[in-house]
């Protein structure tokens, strides 16, 4: 291999790494690049479905992140922790399960979650017009 073949894949080696190590803070929407960040284990085992953060809750502005839990049990059983379109929920692929270890930082009604995984969920304070949060089973 010539030395400007190793040369671009040294340097295309290099662009990854760096890309890969900012993925979170890059994603970062401008409003929140101000406010300092918290660590925080975000509770995901029905999905993504609130964050609780200095003693507020918030919801996903985009609403629930779940996927559908095969769980096999094959007995219809109704679940509070069902997505929408049935079965029991998850967290989405690449999220661990039962917290994701990651960060807050909240701006005026609005938080934001990230982590090292490059996950970036944007939340809203709950109303009183939001459903309640059905419990976790």
């Amino acid at each position: 291999m010539s030395l400007d073949g190793r040369r671009a894949i040294g340097a295309g080696a290099l662009a990854l790494m760096l890309l890969t190590a900012c993925a979170g803070e890059g994603a970062i929407p401008e409003g929140y690049k101000d406010a300092p960040r918290t660590e925080i284990d975000l509770y995901v085992h029905c999905g993504v479905r609130s964050l609780h953060h200095g003693g507020r809750e918030y919801v996903p502005v985009d609403g629930p992140l779940t996927s559908k839990l095969d769980d096999a049990s094959g007995d219809g059983s109704p679940s509070a922790s069902e997505t929408p379109e049935g079965g029991l929920a998850n967290p989405p692929a690449g999220w661990d399960n039962p917290s994701q270890a990651g960060w807050v930082r909240v701006d005026g009604d609005r938080a934001l979650f990230t982590d090292d995984q490059g996950h970036v969920v944007e939340f809203r304070l709950r109303t009183a017009d939001d459903a309640p949060e059905e419990p976790c089973l």
